[in-house]
C-alpha cells in the first residue's frame, strides 16, 4: 500500500490481499451492479463506463511498523494503480515487517 502523504513522504506504509469478489460484464445480473455500486461508493454510470471489469475487495492488510520509500526497493516513481513487485521487493518488504 503506497501513501503520497500530504508531506510528500512517498513511500509503502503497508500491505494487504485483493481478491475478486465479484465480475461484471457488459451486462451484469440485477443486484450484483446494485451492490457494487453500494459497496465501491460509486454512480452506475461510473461503474458502466469500465464494464466489463472486476470488483476487488480488501483483505488481512498490515500496516508497516516503518514506511519504506520507494527507493529502498528500486522503484524511481509510484506506479499508476497497482503493480506486482518482484520476489527480492516482497522480500525487503517482509523483512520490515519483522
Amino acid at each position: 500500500l503506497y501513501e503520497s502523504g500530504k508531506d510528500g513522504k512517498r513511500a509503502i506504509i503497508g500491505k494487504c490481499r485483493l481478491v475478486v469478489t465479484a465480475s461484471l460484464y457488459l451486462y451484469p445480473p440485477k443486484g450484483i451492479l446494485e451492490l457494487a455500486i453500494k459497496n465501491a461508493c460509486v454512480t452506475e454510470e461510473h461503474l458502466r463506463n469500465y464494464l466489463p471489469c472486476s470488483v476487488w475487495g480488501v483483505q488481512d492488510p498490515v500496516r508497516l511498523s516503518h514506511a519504506v520509500p520507494l527507493s529502498d526497493i528500486g522503484m524511481t516513481r509510484p506506479p499508476q494503480s497497482w503493480q506486482y513487485l518482484t520476489d527480492e521487493q516482497a522480500d525487503i518488504l517482509e523483512r520490515r515487517l519483522a
